[in-house]
């Protein structure tokens, strides 16, 4: 941790490595939803769509392969992702797309 606020500090200052720290203990450690999250309205739309729009995902094989592997999730339920159910459209709620990508559905 000390190292990779070291090379943070380096390239910029100290106060964004500090930030740069705070925020990775919040998502990764304290599994705390960043406070940047995309939100988007349904209107109708798959999951599958949604996340390639948003540009989450590059491809419907990318998160198929992300969903197969447990790594999309309802974060308030914490329900793992079936392939079926990103084909229909979401239920309202806070998704976690891997580690570091979230999304708030409207």
């Amino acid at each position: 941790m000390r190292l990779a606020f070291e090379i943070v500090k380096s390239y910029t200052d100290v106060l964004e490595a500090q930030k740069a720290e705070e925020a990775f203990v919040a998502t990764f450690q304290k599994k705390e939803v960043n406070d940047a999250i995309a939100e988007v309205q349904s209107k109708g739309r798959t999951f599958e769509t949604i996340c390639i729009e948003e540009g989450i995902v590059s491809s419907k094989s990318e998160l198929r392969r992300l969903i197969q592997q447990g790594a999309v999730m309802n974060f308030e339920t914490k329900e793992k992702m079936t392939d079926l159910k990103s084909r229909e459209v979401p239920d309202r709620g806070t998704y976690k797309v891997t580690s570091r990508h979230f999304i708030k559905i409207l």
